[in-house]
């Protein structure tokens, strides 16, 4: 079993597992009507403060990275969670993303490890289309969108999103900063020398199919132009005389 996603999975699942039994250990009803601030400092130390360490801790990182509006947050024996809706999802997506690092194989590109988790009879018509990167970017701008949309709507104008759109808005959003993140640190951290071996036999693959695709385009050098169907030099130019 490779470290990476095992580590970044046991993380994520701990993440999960603490943020949905916190508010099971405190009094039902204890903890509501809580209205949270910005991102990045403590706005209910006095509430926190009469927890037991455990919930204290969890509600206390949930304080220090959420506004914890009550109207957006969901319920747990009668308990505000410890972040809202949207971040529940993220959380949850995250879970999701992170699994599915074990389906990947570490290349030595970040855009390649993602590029590995799809299966390889719909590769070549991706990469007859567009590059890896491209397409690996899209996935990610596609998962992270339906969040950026409505959070961005719901800041700009009079528009009051739901928790449940919330929760699910939140969800893509968690698998792509999952992927991304464990693709990277697969990336740094988890080849070895087979993987490196796998690497260039998948690149040049890669690279072969592209070309492939590349047809109909202009050569970079030499005037060659390839139409599919023949190739033509252009007309060599005259060299000046000394």
């Amino acid at each position: 079993m490779r470290r990476i996603p095992a580590i970044m999975f046991g993380i994520s699942i701990l993440w999960l597992a603490t943020t949905m039994v916190a508010p099971f250990t405190v009094p039902s009803g204890s903890v509501t009507e809580l209205e949270g601030g910005a991102e990045g400092r403590i706005d209910h130390p006095d509430v926190w403060a009469k927890m037991n360490p455990f919930a204290m801790a969890i509600y206390y990182v949930g304080d220090l990275n959420c506004h914890q509006l009550s109207e957006r947050s969901l319920y747990l024996n009668g308990n505000q969670m410890p972040v809202c809706a949207r971040d529940v999802g993220v959380i949850f997506g995250f879970t999701i993303g992170t699994s599915l690092l074990f389906l990947m194989v570490p290349c030595n590109n970040p855009f390649l490890t993602a590029f590995t988790l799809f299966p390889n009879k719909g590769k070549e018509a991706i990469l007859r289309r567009m590059s890896v990167r491209t397409f690996v970017v899209a996935i990610g701008i596609v998962l992270l969108l339906p969040m950026a949309i409505d959070g961005t709507v719901q800041l700009l104008t009079a528009y009051e999103s739901t928790n449940p759109l919330r929760l699910a808005t939140g969800l893509p959003a968690g698998i792509a900063i999952g992927l991304g993140l464990g693709a990277g640190m697969m990336t740094m951290f988890e080849m070895t020398e087979g993987d490196k071996r796998q690497w260039v036999e998948r690149y040049n693959w890669y690279m072969a199919k592209q070309k492939e695709a590349g047809k109909g385009n202009k050569a970079g050098a030499g005037g060659e132009i390839d139409d599919g169907k023949e190739r033509r030099r252009g007309p060599k130019k005259r060299r000046r005389p000394d």
